[in-house]
């Protein structure tokens, strides 16, 4: 079994709260698609734990914080600067930040795995694009997504958790009542953001109800789970 996340954002609290979750479902490999750091109060503690995942890529996010670290006055202020402010508090702390950096740089952008891709953001542009439900009525756009996909894409960044299929529909997770049945069409699956989910009147906490959006496909090996209505999916991709 394996699990996808994405987005942290710093938010210890809700990244404890899902790996609780995904320990009840026997994953042996978790993915994280970016965007660990910022916004949230502890990112050098959630990158900690991200270290052991056996997948983690550089989001916008991520890259920004690197970016900072070229010099003061370099680069447009943002929540960066506080996440660095932070790590700069003990020489114990300073060691931490350095792994940090050091860790972060090595980030690739994208990851493919036989009919899967996953990425941070968008096929098109890993880091910085974003692709959202009103998408499908852009054919340009999605056609350009598509074309440059696997059959299963796998993203965060909008935070907006949903299935974009190749015939431009939409699935939010309510809508199909939390399960999706997958077939030979390409799909864009948004796992969406375990720290910052933007769906309304849900708000993060440790003691969050957990949904599951279920997912399969045409191959009896594969089986996808979403989990946690915005905080990204668990399945078996065998």
């Amino acid at each position: 079994m394996k699990a996808i996340l994405s987005d942290i954002h710093g938010n210890l609290e809700a990244l404890k709260a899902v790996l609780n979750d995904i320990e009840s479902h026997h994953v042996r490999e978790i993915y994280c698609l970016g965007d660990i750091m910022s916004h949230g109060p502890n990112p050098l503690d959630c990158l900690d734990i991200a270290m052991g995942f056996r997948v983690v890529l550089l989001g916008d996010d991520d890259q920004e914080f690197l970016l900072k670290q070229a010099g003061p006055g370099q680069h447009p202020a943002s929540n960066a600067d506080q996440s660095r402010e932070r790590f700069e508090e003990t020489s114990e702390v300073r060691l931490r930040w350095k792994a940090c950096i050091d860790y972060l740089a090595k980030r690739p952008r994208s990851f493919e795995e036989r009919d899967f891709l996953f990425v941070h953001a968008s096929p098109t542009n890993p880091l910085d694009d974003y692709i959202f439900p009103e998408d499908i009525y852009n054919q340009p756009k999605m056609e350009r997504i598509f074309r440059l996909s696997r059959r299963y894409c796998f993203h965060g960044h909008s935070h907006v958790p949903g299935v974009i299929t190749e015939n431009l529909e939409f699935h939010s997770p309510e809508s199909i009542d939390f399960v999706y049945q997958m077939d030979a069409r390409k799909i864009l699956c948004d796992v969406g953001s375990l720290g910052q989910p933007r769906i309304r009147h849900r708000h993060y906490r440790k003691e969050i109800e957990m949904k599951r959006f279920v997912a399969g496909t045409f191959s009896a090996t594969l089986h996808c789970h979403f989990f946690g209505f915005s905080f990204g999916i668990i399945g078996s991709f065998t």
